[in-house]
């Protein structure tokens, strides 16, 4: 073997069991039907995170836990909010705020619809 050829065997890892923090199958996919179609027909495709990697994303927040949401929407006014409670009474999904994401013991997270409210309603 060349001096600068790679040997695969050496940097691959090794297989075996999947890592315990390992994310759910149903994350691939990202946010799951009926829902993704709700919410975005409910407040527009430009305010709706729905791929795995958003999801994972906002999985977690200063908190040791971790609690990945089906979806993350982010609202634009009040009307927006309101929709979303309307739509979380209707469905019976939870709704959580995440502000700055910084909760020490998980308030930030939730299994259901994580509404983001960072970037719209800074003033």
């Amino acid at each position: 073997m060349s001096l600068f050829a790679p040997d695969v065997r050496r940097i691959a890892p090794e297989a075996g069991e999947p890592a315990p923090d390992r994310a759910p199958d149903w994350v691939a996919a990202g946010t799951p039907e009926p829902l993704r179609s709700d919410l975005i027909a409910l407040l527009g495709a430009d305010r709706v995170l729905t791929r795995a990697l958003d999801l994972v994303r906002y999985a977690s927040d200063a908190s040791p836990y971790r609690s990945i949401p089906k979806a993350v929407v982010m609202p634009h006014d009040v009307e927006d909010v309101s929709k979303l409670f309307a739509y979380a009474r209707r469905t019976g999904v939870g709704l959580a705020f995440r502000a700055g994401g910084t909760s020490l013991n998980g308030q930030s997270q939730t299994d259901g619809i994580l509404v983001e409210c960072r970037r719209n309603w800074q003033r």
